[in-house]
């Protein structure tokens, strides 16, 4: 029998040689055939979204080192898609579901209160909600209309009820980002509640804010008399944009404040992108099949199947940013994290969870 020799630059026909012998062998069940697995096609967008946007923020040096881009998105694939990390999107997801329609109602009645002559709050159900999230009309119709002392006492109450359950959820936010950087401490107890609680308060007025804005530009260019083509002309192409620059702030900071540590914004714009490119897309597409579709026969079910929807689209590219910011940092930047100054550390003692 003839043995055929084969030259080594040609590994891949090697390797295929081998393999066909293995199968021929004797002991071929016992044998696992080496060989790579093959990438699924969620592994592949995944991987060409972070690298795309790594292209957009990071500087010409960095992107010449593409060995170590490849070496970084491949890291934050696993980390990813890492069992230990499973359930911590969905356990924030739960958090932000709680906190929605709390602060989404108190933002109407903040409009309400404060342009109280106007139509800033009919403006923002019409123009806004019901255009991003269908069939929330049948949800404002339970809003109060008037000013009611009993009425805004249970508002209230349900209000701070669930500040106080999704505040929680916050609290877990920085620890798991203190725990995802592998931080030294995973953060005060009592700080991070702290934080939690100023975080849905910070949420609540950033989205006041950024609404009455949104609505004052919108009055003033004389939109609210409009035709309905225009209107939706003004919708779906500033808005998109005025919502991505809202994501990318309001993100920003989140990103930067929530941790026990030091890090600046070059190092977040990154994951700060990840999250908000996707959810921005989310919202404008699923606001545009609301002009298509008649969500209004689902009712309240359609409501809380969207918020959902969207809460755990969120959820899972926050954390898919957060991920991807710190591979970033320890890659390009340092292996340790510089601890925040709390100046009233010496009053609290050190509790983690």
């Amino acid at each position: 029998m003839k043995t055929k020799i084969y030259s080594n630059k040609n590994p891949k026909l090697i390797l295929k040689k081998y393999n066909e012998l293995i199968k021929k062998s004797a002991i071929s069940k016992n044998i696992i055939p080496t060989g790579k697995n093959k990438k699924t096609l969620f592994e592949i967008i995944i991987m060409f979204f972070i690298k795309w946007i790594m292209i957009i923020t990071t500087s010409k040096r960095i992107k010449r080192n593409k060995t170590k881009i490849n070496e970084l998105i491949s890291r934050v694939y696993v980390k990813f898609t890492g069992r230990d990390f499973v359930f911590i999107p969905i356990s924030f997801a739960f958090y932000m579901l709680i906190s929605f329609i709390p602060i989404i109602a108190t933002v109407y009645h903040l409009l309400k209160f404060v342009n109280f002559n106007g139509d800033y709050h009919t403006l923002f159900d019409q123009e806004i909600l019901q255009k991003i999230i269908p069939g929330l009309g049948s949800f404002t119709q339970f809003l109060p209309n008037s000013f009611e002392t009993g009425t805004y006492m249970v508002i209230v109450i349900l209000f701070i009820s669930s500040i106080l359950i999704s505040s929680g959820g916050f609290a877990r936010f920085s620890y798991s980002i203190n725990y995802i950087y592998r931080h030294e401490t995973t953060g005060n107890w009592f700080i991070n509640r702290v934080k939690g609680f100023f975080t849905v308060l910070f949420i609540t007025i950033f989205i006041f804010v950024s609404a009455f804005v949104y609505l004052s530009i919108y009055k003033s260019l004389g939109l609210d008399k409009s035709s309905e083509l225009y209107k939706n002309l003004f919708f779906y192409i500033f808005f998109s944009i005025y919502l991505m620059i809202n994501l990318y702030v309001g993100l920003g900071l989140l990103f930067k404040h929530a941790p026990a540590f030091k890090i600046s914004w070059s190092f977040i714009s990154l994951g700060v992108l990840i999250a908000a490119v996707p959810t921005m897309i989310f919202i404008t597409f699923f606001g545009y099949l609301t002009s298509l579709i008649d969500y209004k026969k689902f009712g309240t079910f359609s409501v809380f199947m969207y918020i959902a929807l969207l809460v755990s689209t969120m959820s899972y590219f926050i954390y898919l940013g957060i991920i991807a910011n710190e591979g970033y940092y320890k890659t390009f930047h340092s292996r340790y994290t510089v601890p925040k100054k709390i100046w009233f550390k010496k009053i609290i003692k050190t509790k983690n969870y």
